[in-house]
């Protein structure tokens, strides 16, 4: 057989085995998957939290005056610890300082009318893992940080005077931290403890759903969630600055959306 001949052949299989294929399989959220000789890798999605259409919040400043009602509390921290394993309590009771709390206020009709992420000067160190996690570091929290006790009595207690609905993602861990660092510094934590709360990790079950090892649905990540919501897919990549806001901002837009699709 002549080499023109060999290629030829090679040739033929190839572009039958393409129209063969017919459409190309597609996974649970509608992407399709590539593969074989024409395939290709599925292209990351970048999403830059900060300059972002879908988190972006646009406050008018016409709206707010010192009588606003926070109806919806957003909130997200950043601290010395991480979540435990689904099922452990035990961590309810373990204080862990937190560096950076952030949070967007909400009117009743669903519009923001502030926001701010504070770091914290807090009395431990943040270990090593968790520096890298949410790029704060113990010079600068002790540089640039506020002292907990202004950031609650100043800036968190005023927000909940009229019991808002606290949304955050992995509610329990960040109302808890709050709570117990309020406390660690003489602060009652029980009017933060009395607001409802909504868990959008726990809600989104249901609608990311993301399959485990042993293929049952699992609690999706924030960025997992937010990626299925906005680009129908999870396993989107996301850069920030700032940790802490650009969670708030994520938890904000998938609250939002959320919210419609339960209406």
């Amino acid at each position: 057989m002549s080499i023109w001949l060999l290629l030829a052949t090679l040739a033929f299989a190839v572009v039958f085995g393409w129209f063969a294929k017919g459409e190309s399989p597609k996974d649970q959220y509608g992407n399709k998957i590539y593969s074989g000789f024409f395939g290709h890798k599925r292209k990351t999605i970048v999403v830059d939290v900060d300059c972002c259409k879908h988190t972006a919040l646009h406050i008018d400043p016409s709206i707010v005056n010192d009588r606003m009602r926070c109806s919806t509390l957003i909130i997200d921290t950043e601290t010395t610890g991480l979540p435990p394993e689904e099922g452990d309590l035990h961590y309810l009771d373990l204080r862990k300082a937190v560096v950076q709390f952030a949070f967007i206020a909400l009117t009743e009709k669903m519009q923001p009318y502030r926001e701010a992420s504070y770091l914290l000067k807090q009395d431990e160190e943040i270990p090593p893992e968790l520096v890298v996690l949410h790029k704060v570091e113990n010079s600068r929290m002790m540089r640039s940080g506020i002292e907990p006790t202004t950031v609650y009595t100043e800036y968190l207690l005023p927000l909940l005077k009229d019991r808002p609905l606290i949304v955050a993602h992995n509610a329990d861990f960040h109302i808890n931290a709050l709570a117990l660092d309020m406390a660690h510094y003489g602060i009652s934590p029980d009017i933060l403890l009395e607001c409802p709360s909504f868990c959008t990790m726990q809600a989104g079950v249901d609608i990311a759903h993301i399959q485990d090892r042993a293929g049952t649905w699992k609690l999706p990540k924030l960025r997992e969630l937010f990626g299925t919501l906005y680009y129908g897919r999870p396993d989107i990549k996301v850069e920030f600055e700032d940790k802490a806001h650009s969670d708030v901002r994520m938890v904000n837009a998938c609250y939002k959306k959320m919210s419609h699709l339960r209406s």
